[in-house]
């Protein structure tokens, strides 16, 4: 399987000075899970938007992959935002999906 994700900036085109796409936002990350083994997708997706729906500094949402995935694409304010929405988003996947505990990710 392969996932593309492309964002193309034109400095002359898209002014990035101006206030635009992302409004306030900053930050911008796409999550893709996909595991052919999996089966309970519409359980999961559910979960993932719960996880979203907790969030009130992540403007996001998810979908279902056309078979065996979601893709989720979300929004922040601030890279400590962005970091603490990939953490718990990515719990809430190992938790569903691959029924596996949270990851420390702390660095020591």
């Amino acid at each position: 399987d392969l996932f593309l994700n492309r964002i193309k900036i034109d400095p002359v085109r898209d002014q990035p000075g101006i206030s635009g796409a992302m409004g306030e936002y900053s930050y911008n990350a796409t999550m893709v899970i996909i595991d052919h083994h999996f089966q309970d997708w519409s359980g999961a997706l559910a979960a993932l938007r719960r996880e979203l729906d907790t969030m009130p500094e992540v403007l996001g949402g998810a979908s279902l992959l056309p078979r065996s995935g979601i893709t989720l694409r979300y929004l922040t304010k601030s890279a400590i935002a962005l970091g603490e929405a990939n953490h718990r988003l990515w719990s809430a996947v190992r938790r569903e999906v691959f029924q596996l505990a949270p990851l420390d990710l702390r660095k020591y």
